[in-house]
């Protein structure tokens, strides 16, 4: 599907006020949220009381999130540091996870200043100076990087530790990402390769030997859309996340290029049957991610192996959130 668009649309996705700002050149911004995981397991209410290779609620390791004038938030994985049968992860966010940020949509919805460390709709969550080195790696690139929107409806820690999960979970994120070529998404992108209709700047690989990367929006149990793209390996990129004003449509632009627009109603791929294939965003605040773990690239999360001889260089030099209504 080839998608026509200018400078002025992208303009009018990355143009506005900012209200959230955390630069990576200078330090560790205290406004994130760190997520530092080493060799983390877990046992509790969501795993059944039996042992996981994740730890989805606190840092272990406070400190594996480094900073680089030039490079910015360091979120690179050593090799040999990632290990089967436990989670590792370098995470930051400009809110916290485990948090439903339902509520937080009623406030902006009275108050349109509120919760600026959210993506709510008329606001843009831009990543700039994605370095994605890693990519390098080709066929060897292990777990999961990338940066992303995401909301956690329905899976409120604090509530799932009294009364157990529910079906009312909806967790639904947007990605830009690298993914295992064994895993869920990639598999699914492989059986549909012959019918994509994607014809732009991301269609054709950038050289040989360099990984992929995966543009994702989905809902647990709803809807998912997804496709492939080849970006530079050696160039910093601007990947923006877009909510419409309207609420009615989310948008990933790589590099001042639309990527993926999603409109509610639109058909996807079904992965559940809360929309029966439609397209559906929860009313719920949108909060910003730039992560690398080991994890499977599957639904269920757990840690498998990481590369072993080489490192996997990943970094992002700054997060805005931007008001563009």
């Amino acid at each position: 599907m080839s998608q026509t668009v200018t400078s002025s649309d992208y303009a009018r996705v990355a143009t506005g006020d900012t209200i959230f700002d955390a630069n990576g050149r200078r330090g560790r911004p205290e406004n994130l949220t760190y997520r530092e995981a080493l060799h983390a397991t877990y046992r509790g209410p969501y795993t059944n009381w039996e042992t996981k290779p994740w730890d989805g609620l606190v840092s272990n390791r406070p400190g594996l999130i480094d900073s680089d004038p030039e490079r910015g938030l360091i979120l690179t994985m050593p090799a040999g540091q990632a290990e089967d049968g436990s989670y590792t992860t370098r995470d930051f966010a400009s809110a916290p996870h485990g948090v439903d940020y339902a509520s937080h949509f009623v406030d902006w919805a009275r108050d349109d200043s509120a919760h600026p460390n959210l993506v709510m709709p008329g606001r843009t969550a831009i990543f700039d100076g994605v370095r994605l080195d890693v990519l390098h790696l080709g066929d060897g690139v292990k777990g999961t990087g990338g940066c992303c929107l995401q909301d956690w409806t329905g899976i409120d820690f604090e509530t799932m530790a009294i009364h157990g999960n529910t079906a009312r979970s909806r967790y639904q994120g947007f990605g830009f990402a690298w993914l295992p070529q064994d895993s869920l998404f990639p598999r699914l992108h492989r059986l549909g390769e012959r019918f994509s209709r994607y014809q732009d700047a991301f269609s054709e690989p950038v050289g040989e030997g360099i990984a992929p990367m995966y543009v994702i929006l989905a809902q647990i149990g709803g809807w998912a859309k997804a496709r492939k793209v080849h970006v530079d390996a050696d160039a910093p990129h601007t990947v923006a996340f877009h909510w419409t004003a309207d609420g009615r449509t989310l948008q990933c632009w790589l590099d001042e290029q639309l990527a993926l627009s999603v409109t509610e109603g639109d058909w996807a791929i079904p992965a559940g049957v809360h929309t029966r294939g439609r397209a559906r965003f929860n009313r719920s605040g949108l909060h910003a991610c730039a992560w690398q773990d080991n994890g499977s690239g599957n639904p269920e999360v757990g840690g498998v192996a990481g590369n072993p001889e080489d490192d996997q260089p990943y970094s992002v030099e700054r997060l805005r959130i931007i008001e563009t209504a």
